[in-house]
């Protein structure tokens, strides 16, 4: 049992259950494509009128939050660098709702 736990990690499966979002790859491309259009300084309007409705948008107290676009994500785990398969694109929006920086994370093979 240990030996195939140890080998699951070793292949990057860490969930018992499939993901509550996955994106096919026309459609990750799709988003990917049109995130990288933006750049720093532009508005949360021109973010949402590119990428639509972020999945999630997260405030951390005050200076800035987070607009994330989950490509792939599971139910109760956030998406962020302790869960290593998820695939987004987070948005960083400072307190004048302009963007600060655009991450993308994600796997197309």
């Amino acid at each position: 049992m240990i030996a195939a736990a140890a080998t699951a990690l070793a292949q990057g499966i860490t969930h018992r259950n499939p993901p509550s979002v996955s994106l096919d790859i026309p459609t990750k491309r799709k988003l990917v494509e049109k995130a990288l259009t933006l750049k720093a300084g532009d508005s949360f309007q021109t973010v949402t009128n590119t990428l639509g409705q972020p999945t999630t948008d997260t405030n951390y107290g005050g200076d800035f939050h987070y607009l994330d676009y989950h490509m792939q994500a599971w139910k109760g785990e956030r998406v962020d660098d302790d869960c290593h398969d998820a695939e987004y694109v987070r948005v960083r929006v400072d307190q004048s709702n302009r963007i600060v920086s655009v991450w993308i994370r994600v796997e197309m093979k």
